[in-house]
């Protein structure tokens, strides 16, 4: 079980890395993130609708549990906006930096309503894993823009609620079928905005169209896995798992787009390996949801 959800998380991390590195081609080639973002949402959802159908997984759900998962697609949106509008204050290093407390942030909600314990061995495993993103991604040199650190905060703060969320709203569903549920809820909260605003560029060439069907695909598929990793793993295991994110997008882009991977890179890749390998030592201490104290 516990291994089992280790490797569903790296394997949503490395979904995650990979659309990362394929945004980045995108945009290389003309797309804008306005398109980027709306393609992954469209794309993820029908990737996820077609892969339930196959398997036969396409259920009818409460309306109960529809309204968790719209909440969930409306905060991913949020994260979106605001990490992007961080990344173009304090560049996407430093942004990413700051993403990067959620996990602390999920830990200690969670502890705070009461779903899992906070022990020692959690701390340092959440110590470890920032400290290898903010090797891996670089960290701040210089004054801080101090409205990038804000939203960079409240991207943070709107992820570490979303997982949280993914705890709530994921039990008992089909992780494919929660997923596109999310993902489509995301698409209509950002593309209605964004087609009125006429901020939606749809005339991309055909090498941009290629990188953002990929973008939208591993997105899905990285959606559905995270969900099924909350489910087995807790939202803050989980949560310091998705840590090797930035560190896979590194390895990706050394890999297919020629950069090159520092020393400081490599030590942070360490701690982040260390982090995940740390992940069956960290005491869940969950409660049963309906002992919890529900969100909001």
């Amino acid at each position: 079980m516990e291994l089992t959800g280790i490797a569903i998380v790296v394997a949503a991390a490395a979904c995650y890395a990979a659309a990362t590195v394929m945004a980045r081609l995108a945009y290389r080639v003309g797309a804008d993130p306005v398109i980027v973002v709306g393609v992954r949402f469209v794309v993820g959802t029908l990737t996820l609708l077609a892969a339930a159908a196959a398997l036969g997984r396409v259920r009818r759900l409460p309306v109960a549990r529809l309204r968790w998962l719209a909440v969930m697609g409306v905060v991913s949106v949020a994260v979106g906006i605001l990490f992007f509008a961080a990344v173009e204050r304090l560049g996407a290093g430093t942004a990413t930096l700051v993403l990067y407390v959620h996990p602390a942030l999920v830990a200690a909600f969670a502890a705070v309503f009461g779903w899992e314990r906070f022990g020692w061995m959690k701390g340092l495993t959440l110590a470890a894993g920032l400290a290898g993103v903010a090797l891996v991604v670089g960290t701040p040199r210089g004054a801080l823009d101090g409205a990038g650190v804000v939203l960079g905060i409240a991207a943070a703060l709107s992820l570490a609620a979303y997982v949280l969320l993914a705890r709530r709203a994921g039990e008992g569903i089909d992780p494919i079928l929660a997923g596109a549920w999310v993902l489509a809820i995301a698409a209509v909260a950002f593309i209605a905005p964004a087609a009125a605003l006429d901020t939606l560029d749809l005339g991309q060439g055909a090498e941009a169209w290629r990188w953002l069907l990929g973008v939208g695909a591993a997105s899905g598929v990285a959606f559905a896995l995270f969900l099924a990793a909350v489910a087995r793993l807790g939202p803050s295991r989980a949560s310091i798992g998705a840590s090797a994110e930035p560190l896979l997008a590194v390895v990706f882009a050394a890999a297919f787009v020629g950069e090159r991977l520092t020393g400081s890179q490599l030590l942070g890749a360490f701690l982040v390996v260390a982090a995940v390998a740390l992940l069956p030592l960290v005491e869940r201490g969950a409660v049963a949801l309906g002992d919890a104290a529900p969100l909001g």
